[in-house]
């Protein structure tokens, strides 16, 4: 299988600065990927969010060919973790910073995807996206116990109250999908909620169908500033394709 990857952030049109980061790796046992949204303050935010890609990307860099992906993922997500807390208490001014991470593993051609946060991965098959994640917060929740719509939920409760999080406090369990197998053909996406908010479904699906990695992933994130994006805006684009 052949894998073709490219990301893309832009701070967006209203806020002054990227809190933001993306990362990937193509290694001898195949990609990670991984989106972050900081949060904390006009420092703090970007201060977590660049530890927990660079912790990441770090740790899998060095994994050996036969490692166990879940165990692993535990592992360096809990890293990541004490490496925000423990920057946050030497330094009172990023104290309570934290943030999101959306996490697309690919070995041995499966794939599996691990997350805190309401960033999200999803998989383009067959011109049907399928959403990969869901969100830790709580419009999910209320969603989830009063069966009621995003924008009921929304109304009723600040959007952006995240329940789960990298930092903070002791690191919170994060949801780890089984390896499904990768089909040739197959496209994947990782974003935070700057796009998801402003992008819709169907832009999705017709901007990775029709466009390289490379361009795709600069037309999501141009295209949700351009709908007014109130918020940072990052994507990473995954195709793949048999050898």
């Amino acid at each position: 299988m052949k894998f073709f990857i490219k990301g893309c952030s832009d701070k967006g049109p209203i806020r002054s600065n990227n809190e933001d980061r993306f990362g990937f790796i193509e290694t001898d046992y195949g990609i990670a990927a991984i989106v972050c949204d900081g949060m904390g303050g006009y420092k703090g935010g970007a201060v977590a969010a660049q530890i927990a890609v660079d912790t990441l990307i770090n740790n899998f860099i060095s994994l050996p060919q036969n490692f166990e992906p879940s165990k692993e993922i535990i592992n360096i997500f809990k890293i990541a973790n004490d490496l925000i807390n423990k920057e946050g208490i030497e330094k009172p001014d990023l104290s309570m910073m934290g943030a999101t991470v959306a996490l697309l593993l690919i070995k041995d051609n499966k794939f599996m995807t691990a997350h805190l946060g309401d960033s999200r991965v999803y998989l383009l098959r067959n011109n049907k996206l399928l959403k990969l994640t869901k969100d830790h917060s709580r419009v999910q929740q209320l969603m989830d116990e009063l069966n009621i719509s995003y924008k009921k939920a929304s109304d009723m409760t600040d959007k952006n109250v995240i329940t789960r999080v990298l930092g903070i406090n002791e690191l919170s369990k994060p949801d780890i999908s089984p390896a499904e197998a990768i089909k040739s053909g197959d496209s994947f996406i990782l974003c935070t909620d700057g796009l998801t908010n402003f992008i819709h479904d169907n832009d999705i699906i017709d901007i990775v169908s029709g466009f390289s990695p490379e361009t795709a992933s600069e037309q999501l994130v141009y295209l949700a500033a351009l709908r007014g994006g109130d918020d940072n805006i990052t994507a990473i684009v995954i195709k793949t394709e048999s050898d």
